[in-house]
């Protein structure tokens, strides 16, 4: 069967100040993703966004970045985590969930700072060079 990952990012990390406008993206990716994993990707994005007020981004059909799947961004501050992602932990519906900080560190939060809920997806990690790995000071 067809299994896909859920990502979503997580603020406060390691002593990090994270205020700012990237705090608490997320990510919905679905492994071979058929249109029965869009779907239900969508869906759990859409019942997110509805249930707790984060804000839902585009739904990308083909990998786009470090994720070898199709995604959709979920976005989300610290105090909606422990809600949002105990959340997805129980209605992920088969979808393998990501969840990283957003630092501005994307090689470390991605590598380093990761946690799953299900199988680990291999991330194309070499996206990351030197100049994307380090903060974003904008």
């Amino acid at each position: 069967s067809r299994s896909g990952a859920l990502s979503c990012f997580r603020d406060n990390c390691n002593g990090r100040d994270w205020a700012g406008p990237r705090n608490g993206i997320g990510r919905v990716s679905f492994q071979n993703f058929g249109s029965d994993d869009v779907a239900k990707a969508r869906r759990i994005c859409e019942t997110c966004r509805d249930t707790f007020g984060v804000e839902m981004g585009r739904v990308h059909e083909n990998p786009v970045g470090p994720h070898p799947d199709g995604s959709c961004q979920l976005r989300f501050g610290p105090d909606k985590f422990a809600d949002v992602t105990t959340w997805l932990a129980h209605n992920r519906d088969g979808l393998v969930v990501f969840i990283h900080p957003n630092t501005g560190h994307a090689l470390e939060d991605h590598r380093d700072h990761a946690l799953w809920m299900g199988a680990v997806r291999p991330l194309k990690l070499s996206v990351f060079d030197a100049s994307a790995a380090a903060p974003d000071k904008s």
